[in-house]
């Protein structure tokens, strides 16, 4: 198998939606977080990635397109 090209990746940054309420606490950033918060993500390899990191947190997957992935967490704002 010969790999003939490799594309530029785009920018690898990831973006983290925090609730308000953990904002007005100063809560930015996921090393921040409790003991079995949960966090949600669409990505197998983010999930991963966060386990490894913070593996006392909790992960749930949050399939489909971005418009879905949102609505369902405002409709379940209280849970993530």
């Amino acid at each position: 198998m010969v790999i003939g090209a490799i594309l530029e990746r785009e920018c690898p940054l990831d973006a983290v939606v925090m609730k308000a309420s953990l904002v007005k606490k100063g809560i930015l950033k996921l090393d921040q977080l409790n003991d079995n918060d949960l966090i949600g993500s669409s990505s197998l390899r983010r999930q991963a990635q966060i386990k490894k990191k913070f593996p006392k947190l909790r992960i749930e997957s949050v399939r489909g397109n971005l418009n879905t992935r949102w609505e369902f967490y405002k409709c379940f704002y209280g849970k993530y």
